[in-house]
């Protein structure tokens, strides 16, 4: 099967921010399992280059493949036996596609812990993580566009004007993170608590407009939405109690709000919204 040089690319530097990521958190195991995929999609791109089907796109492919290689040459050699129990946990999960086709071959994280750091210079892009810990760390301006999270951790993170374009997020966490001037655009929230979560922008900002993001069954209570304008945001299922920064809401699907202050469905419905969050 011939592939898309486009895609050809994307794998070789979603693999390639994998394991950039493991080296700065000192991670081996995930190191391995990134350097490993990383290998397979440099020989692949190799040989289509070689056999002529990707000559348009030789010089990105190999600047690509230049960055891949000086990851490669950090690689570690030392693996503790705690590592290999992870490993042993991350295959049962590699088998079966949990959220995209795409992935089929297995999250790109699995379990990796790396709260309390500074990632500010990482790239998240593309990536699928499962289980991943990103507690109080700050990861301003870090681009997560088209990740997959599934059950990851990132309450009380530093998110400015990180970038969610196209990410699809499943039960997981940003409760107090701070995602001011942050870009939502075509992100997909399901289930995910977002308690007392700073979302304000900039006055006429770039993304003060939040486009076609989509929160499904989502804890937004005491969230703060200043400057923002969620015209054409899908809030369904969620809890909204105590959320405050009277953003431009008309326009927006709101769709089974829960205003209760327990999150118990005792108080909805539209009309209460919108008064709420002009207030």
């Amino acid at each position: 099967m011939v592939d898309n040089p486009s895609d050809v690319i994307t794998r070789i530097e979603r693999h390639a921010a994998a394991l950039s990521l493991a080296l700065q958190v000192h991670d081996n195991i995930h190191a391995l399992v990134a350097a490993g995929r990383l290998h397979a999609a440099v020989r692949r791109a190799g040989k289509q280059c070689a056999d002529g089907r990707c000559l348009p796109w030789l010089d990105a492919i190999a600047h690509a493949t230049d960055e891949a290689i000086t990851k490669l040459a950090r690689l570690p050699h030392d693996v503790h036996a705690a590592d290999v129990h992870r490993l042993l946990a991350w295959m049962d999960v590699m088998a079966p596609a949990t959220v995209r086709e795409k992935h089929r071959t297995g999250p790109d994280l699995f379990r990796l812990d790396a709260s309390s750091l500074d990632l500010c210079g990482v790239s998240m892009q593309h990536l699928h993580a499962i289980n991943c810990a990103f507690v109080e760390s700050r990861m301003d301006r870090v681009n997560f566009g088209a990740t997959t999270f599934e059950r990851c951790d990132l309450a009380c993170a530093s998110l400015i004007g990180s970038a969610w374009n196209g990410a699809h997020v499943v039960d997981s966490s940003f409760a107090k993170s701070t995602l001011r001037d942050a870009t939502l655009d075509h992100g997909r929230f399901t289930r995910c608590d977002f308690r007392g979560a700073d979302l304000t922008a900039e006055p006429g900002g770039l993304c003060s407009v939040v486009r076609a993001a989509t929160f499904i069954e989502c804890d937004l209570r005491e969230t703060t939405w200043a400057n923002r304008d969620l015209a054409g945001v899908k809030f369904h299922d969620c809890k909204l109690y105590g959320v405050v920064g009277a953003p431009q809401f008309e326009g927006a699907e709101i769709i089974r709000p829960d205003l209760s202050r327990n999150g118990d469905g005792s108080i909805g419905g539209r009309h209460h919204v919108v008064t709420s969050l002009r207030t």
